[in-house]
C-alpha cells in the first residue's frame, strides 16, 4: 500500500466547532504534516490548492444546498466532486486526498495520567482540578498522583482516500489533554460538572512538541524505513493504543 502512494492532494484541517484552533496551530500542523510526508518520499499538494479548485466549482454550479429546504443535492454534488477529481488529476496526476482532523476523545485516567492515541500526560495540578469537575475518581486530596477516571483530549487523524472514496490509509496520535469552560453567555449551571447541560468550549493549547510527537505518531508508519519511536514531550515511555479496523473516519472511541 505504502509504494502505491508517492503525490497526495491535501484537504483543510478540520475540527469539531466547540474546539477552538488558532490560524497559527493550523498551520504549524500543516507544515509538520507536509515535513513528515516529504521526508517518507511522498508528495503533498497544498490544500490551498484544494480549496481554490473545490470553492470555483461550487461558484459556477451555484451550490448544491436547495435554497428553501436546506438539503443537499446529491446529483450536484457528485457533479462537483467529480469534477473536482477530474481537474486534481489533470493538474497534479493524482485524485488521492490527504485528510487531517482534529477530534475530542476521552482518556483514561490511571494514577494521575491520562493516556490515549500512543501518548500519555499528566493531569494533576491543574489538571486535577479540572478533572474534578468532570470525570474523576480520587485517592487521597485529589492533588496528588492518585487520580483515575476519563477526561476530555485532542487526537489528530490523519487519512488518505483514493478518488473512489476508497480508505487507503488511517491512523490516529493524541495531542493534548483539554481544558474546559461553558462557552460565552452561557451561565456555569447547576449539576454534575458544575455545567447543568451547557455547552462547552476548548482551546488547543498547541504546545509545539506536543503536536510534533502526534505528527510522528500519525505518520510514521507510512515512511518506507523501519519504525523508530521518539520519547514523549515529557520524557515517558509512549503508549500504544491500536485504532480499530473500521473504515469510518471518526475516532474508535465514538467521540
Amino acid at each position: 500500500m505504502r509504494e502505491a502512494i508517492e503525490v497526495v492532494v491535501a484537504t483543510p484541517l478540520t475540527h469539531p466547532d466547540e474546539l477552538h484552533v488558532s490560524t497559527a496551530a493550523s498551520q504549524r500542523i500543516d507544515s509538520l504534516v507536509k515535513a513528515k510526508l516529504d521526508s517518507a518520499g511522498i508528495q503533498v499538494v497544498a490544500a490551498a490548492e484544494y480549496s481554490s479548485i473545490w470553492d470555483r466549482i461550487l461558484r459556477q454550479l451555484g451550490g448544491f444546498f436547495d435554497p428553501i429546504t436546506g438539503e443537499r443535492s446529491e446529483v450536484k454534488f457528485e457533479v462537483a466532486r467529480r469534477e473536482l477529481l477530474r481537474e486534481l488529476r489533470g493538474r497534479f496526476g493524482t485524485d488521492v486526498l490527504l485528510y487531517t482532523e482534529l477530534q475530542i476523545v476521552e482518556a483514561v485516567v490511571d494514577d494521575g495520567v491520562a493516556k490515549w492515541d500512543g501518548t500519555s500526560q499528566s493531569v494533576t495540578g491543574r489538571g486535577a482540578r479540572i478533572l474534578g469537575e468532570f470525570r474523576a475518581t480520587f485517592q487521597g486530596d485529589g492533588f496528588g498522583s492518585e487520580l483515575f477516571g476519563t477526561i476530555d483530549a485532542v487526537s489528530l487523524m490523519l487519512a488518505i482516500d483514493d478518488g473512489d472514496g476508497k480508505e487507503l490509509y488511517r491512523h490516529f496520535g493524541g495531542v493534548e489533554v483539554l481544558s474546559t469552560s461553558p462557552l460565552e453567555g452561557e451561565g456555569e449551571g447547576e449539576g454534575e460538572g458544575g455545567g447543568g447541560g451547557a455547552a462547552r468550549s476548548y482551546t488547543l493549547v498547541a504546545d509545539e512538541g506536543r503536536v510534533a510527537y502526534a505528527v510522528g505518531i500519525v505518520a510514521e508508519p507510512l515512511s518506507r524505513g523501519p519504525s523508530r519511536p521518539t520519547p514523549q514531550p515529557d520524557g515517558t515511555t509512549p503508549h500504544t493504543t491500536t485504532p480499530d479496523g473500521t473504515t469510518t473516519l471518526r475516532h474508535p472511541t465514538g467521540r
